[in-house]
């Protein structure tokens, strides 16, 4: 269990990746359980969430563009990257090529010897049989 400042004062902290179908009732009993956390006072509890996400290899070309219409562009976690940084790396990258696209100028994705350009190669791999988002990391590179 990760704790992680959630305030500038120094006074909230929120559990990291605590994702659960638990009740609030059953999560302040369980959380309350837990070392160090026996007088904390819960302001906010958990919920599940779900990403969606394209099977990007099939639908999306490198650019990021779908290849039924190259009029449309995607970044971000539906295209099968996960986390922040790497939402916010897809979303750069997918602006300057819209702007080339739209000035007729080439489209480019950083060379997959840098982590982001392997991360788009590795959304857009055609061998993929069960595509999953991924994280940037050395062992895409």
């Amino acid at each position: 269990m990760q704790l992680r400042q959630d305030d500038a004062n120094d006074k909230l902290y929120n559990i990291v990746d605590f994702q659960t179908n638990l009740k609030w009732p059953e999560q302040k009993r369980v959380f309350s359980m837990i070392p160090g956390l026996e007088n904390a006072k819960f302001v906010r509890y958990w919920v599940m969430h779900k990403n969606n996400f394209f099977n990007s290899p099939k639908v999306l070309n490198k650019f990021l563009q779908l290849k039924t219409n190259s009029n449309i562009f995607f970044a971000d976690q539906i295209t099968g990257v996960e986390g922040y940084v790497e939402s916010c790396v897809s979303g750069l990258i997918t602006a300057i090529n819209i702007t080339n696209y739209i000035n007729d100028q080439e489209m480019t994705i950083p060379s997959p010897n840098f982590v982001s350009g392997a991360l788009l190669n590795y959304i857009n791999k055609e061998s993929i049989t069960n595509f999953q988002p991924m994280k940037a990391n050395w062992g895409i590179v």
